[in-house]
């Protein structure tokens, strides 16, 4: 019963500040893209794979390109970039795992997790 009150406590916390959110169920190794729209209505996507440096006319395109070609959304709020700042953003689950080891920006084995701040899945 506690851990219920606690679950219903975090997830008001998280709808008050405008996030919606899925409880993840995967592990932390589950690979994820971070996708947003830019002002020209166009997609840019940071995924397993690569990091989107120009945007395209479709989500599925921009998730596809960064490696997540099946992404199922499952968080959605403001997160914050280690470089380039703070970005409303939708997460996605790619549907498997990263392999073990280097998981770093110059891999397609990559762990966005290191980048963005507010990750939750």
């Amino acid at each position: 019963m506690k851990t219920l009150k606690l679950f219903a406590a975090i997830t008001m916390c998280f709808s008050i500040f405008g996030s919606t959110q899925v409880i993840a169920d995967d592990s932390p190794n589950t690979a994820l893209a971070v996708c947003w729209e830019t002002n020209s209505g166009k997609y840019q996507c940071d995924g397993p794979t690569q990091r989107l440096s120009t945007s395209y006319t479709t989500l599925s395109e921009a998730l596809s390109l960064s490696g997540c070609s099946t992404g199922r959304a499952v968080q959605t709020n403001y997160l914050t970039h280690a470089r380039t700042g703070r970005q409303y953003a939708t997460v996605y689950t790619c549907n498997y795992t990263l392999k073990p080891g280097n998981t770093a920006s110059y891999t397609t084995n990559r762990d966005v997790r290191g980048w963005w701040d507010g990750i939750i899945y």
